[in-house]
């Protein structure tokens, strides 16, 4: 568990495991790393993101091992199948503003459109709320 504590505030918890109707998020670990960049290897994710070669092993590694040593980044996994769909983020945290910035994120395209990145971010979104005041998105 990576945790930040800051005063008149309980521990903060960075990456914590989330359950939802659909989804577990979980912390990321070096374990994941096949599970994640199959998800993460379709072009078509990448395609309107700054860094849209994302999706090929040598972009993808140094961007894996980043997100893993920021820590706060969670693995998302649909419940139904048990796949790795994606990840999401926690990072950016202003203790003095009470407020932490969610994003990072990529999901397969099987999940786009219904109601996966709403239950993910709900989720984030709950547990953040339980320490900040403000979430801000950040999208690439």
């Amino acid at each position: 568990m990576i945790a930040l504590r800051w005063s008149g505030f309980s521990m903060f918890e960075l990456q914590p495991t989330l359950s939802g109707a659909t989804l577990l998020l979980r912390p990321l670990c070096a374990d994941d790393w096949d599970a994640v960049f199959a998800a993460a290897s379709d072009p078509l994710i990448w395609e309107l993101h700054p860094i849209s070669d994302r999706y090929m092993e040598a972009s993808f590694r140094p961007y894996f091992a980043e997100r893993l040593s920021a820590g706060g980044t969670l693995v998302v996994i649909d419940r139904v199948i048990g796949d790795v769909i994606g990840w999401s983020s926690y990072g950016g945290f202003d203790p003095a503003a009470r407020i932490v910035e969610i994003g990072w994120t990529f999901l397969v395209r099987s999940h786009w459109g219904g109601t996966t990145n709403a239950e993910m971010k709900a989720l984030m979104l709950a547990h953040a709320f339980r320490f900040v005041d403000t979430v801000s998105f950040r999208i690439g």
